[in-house]
């Protein structure tokens, strides 16, 4: 059923037609004896048939389950931050945590493939085992249509596995997780394992102001802008038994993002016992870099980390940064390499050594930037201008500073010092002694104090795969749609002391040929610098 289709139904039939339509078709097609289930029958006892609907071809109760959210979604047009997990990372997630014999909460529990396929994976052999285990997992959902399906979808489940359900099994609540309801309602339980995929939205966009003032008095968390999934973090602590688990699918950025230092001090009290980096394209209809982390109640500090098919299993404190970020990228060595550079007295930050700032912020490009100088308009560059040890300057700017959005005083400009891009995904320099001006797609970095060739020293530093490789390693981007150095981040990069980098100026010198780095030898020069 794609989209379009959905969209031809919805504008025809209500919803509970079409719902219990779909439901019809996929007993019928998969032939499920359903006759002697009452919560079917009552369910299926008075609808209306659209002939329409002809076959659904679903092969199992996990995709009937999406397919049923994804229609409500479409009617309801209400983006509650929802984005559906593959099987493929429910399993992954589900492998991570000791499943039997435990008490456990979805609080977001859609229509229920994560604890379909944690069903599964418990090979149940008879209906007593079966009932016993659905009775310890506990199930919420903000959404009522899809809680209300809940019931349906478990006993289809339990007719194809041959058990008898126990309606008096379940445990199905309807209330937002993050509200005084369910906290009432579930005030004396605690689990033993919560998982799930809690939503992605900004608490602004999901929150009136009032709510999320309250907010604010309750959670101790939030800072700066923030996410629902932070929320649904901190709330779901409150609920784990000692030694509980805590498994969540969640944007990446919660290790690496300043919005988050408040929540990850909390988190990091506790034991984070893996994390499971998995890029940006687990989803089919958003790009977010995602990972799952699991979380243990108790006090140890080991953790191991995925990525790239690489595992690291290592003491939790030695790889927590600045702001309780986490020192986790494409090589752990590097990281412990990284460490050693800090305690080395003798080196300082790039942000020690220059200053670096945004460039002009025009307010209207057409209007100020023009590719003839008229009327002794000021030399431009922009971003993509700037490649490593060379600008290639062809436009000019109108620099008018009463009108100019963000101007810059003239002197920033009219001196010696180094551009570098903002969007790339590596860092990329050049030096300039021709008082170009520029726009905010570029950094100025200067110090009145260096002269030509201690500029011309950085620039090759900064333009080495080393320092591409720290910058990525220590603040790994958000995802791979126009990827930013930020002038924050880049300050704090462990730098040479200006003495050591003019010791080394021959050395420098010599790795670099008509525009070109021997990257291996540089590579080798900076770490003797550093260490």
């Amino acid at each position: 059923m794609n989209s379009k289709y959905i969209d031809i139904l919805l504008e025809n039939h209500n919803l509970h037609d079409i719902e219990k339509n779909i439901i019809y078709k996929y007993l019928k097609e998969n032939k499920i004896n359903y006759k002697n289930n009452i919560i079917i029958n009552n369910y299926l006892n008075d609808f209306n048939e659209i002939k329409d609907i002809k076959e659904i071809k679903i092969k199992n109760i996990k995709e009937l389950g999406l397919l049923m959210e994804f229609v409500i979604e479409k009617k309801e047009k209400k983006d509650t931050g929802s984005i559906y997990t593959p099987s493929l990372i429910v399993e992954k997630m589900i492998k991570l945590n000791t499943i039997k014999n435990k008490k456990i909460l979805e609080p977001s529990v859609g229509s229920g493939v994560f604890i379909f396929s944690l069903l599964d994976s418990l090979n149940i052999n008879n209906e007593e085992e079966f009932n016993e285990v659905i009775s310890n997992i506990y199930m919420n959902d903000i959404n009522k249509n899809i809680t209300n399906l809940l019931p349906i979808f478990f006993s289809i489940y339990s007719i194809e596995k041959g058990f008898y359900l126990n309606s008096n099994s379940l445990n199905i609540t309807n209330f937002d997780f993050l509200s005084k309801n369910f906290t009432n309602f579930y005030e004396n339980l605690k689990f033993d394992l919560i998982i799930g995929n809690p939503p992605y939205l900004s608490l602004e966009k999901g929150y009136l102001k009032e709510q999320i003032e309250n907010y604010k008095k309750e959670f101790k968390g939030i800072y700066k802008v923030y996410d629902i999934f932070g929320l649904f973090i901190e709330k779901s602590l409150n609920y784990l038994n000692e030694n509980g688990q805590l498994c969540y699918i969640v944007p990446s950025t919660l290790f690496v993002n300043d919005s988050f230092e408040k929540l990850r001090k909390i988190m990091f009290e506790y034991n984070i016992s893996n994390i499971v980096f998995l890029g940006d394209k687990v989803f089919e209809n958003a790009v977010v870099p995602t990972c799952i982390f699991k979380l243990e109640k108790n006090k140890q500090n080991l953790i191991k980390i995925e990525e790239n098919n690489k595992t690291i299993k290592t003491e939790i404190s030695k790889i927590i940064g600045d702001k309780s970020t986490l020192r986790v990228g494409i090589d752990f060595d590097f990281n412990e390499e990284i460490i050693n550079f800090i305690k080395n007295k003798n080196n300082i930050k790039i942000g020690d050594l220059l200053e670096i700032k945004e460039a002009i912020k025009t307010g209207n490009d057409k209007y100020f930037i023009h590719s003839q100088n008229i009327n002794d308009y000021k030399p431009l560059i922009k971003g993509r201008d700037v490649n490593p040890f060379e600008i290639n300057q062809h436009l000019f700017l109108d620099y008018n500073k009463e009108k100019l959005s963000r101007p810059l005083n003239e002197s920033f400009f009219e001196k010696e010092k180094i551009f570098i891009r903002r969007v790339s995904n590596k860092i990329i320099a050049a030096y300039d002694n021709e008082n170009l001006y520029a726009t905010h797609t570029l950094y100025c970095a200067f110090n009145k104090e260096l002269n030509k060739e201690d500029y011309e020293l950085i620039e090759i530093l900064l333009n080495s795969d080393f320092y591409s490789k720290m910058y990525v390693t220590l603040f790994p981007f958000k995802g791979n749609i126009f990827p930013e150095i930020r002038t924050t981040k880049l300050k704090q990069l462990i730098f040479p002391n200006i003495n050591k980098i003019r010791e080394n100026k021959e050395c420098l010198l010599n790795c670099l040929n008509n525009k070109k780095l021997n990257q291996d030898k540089l590579s080798v020069l900076i770490r003797n610098m550093l260490k």
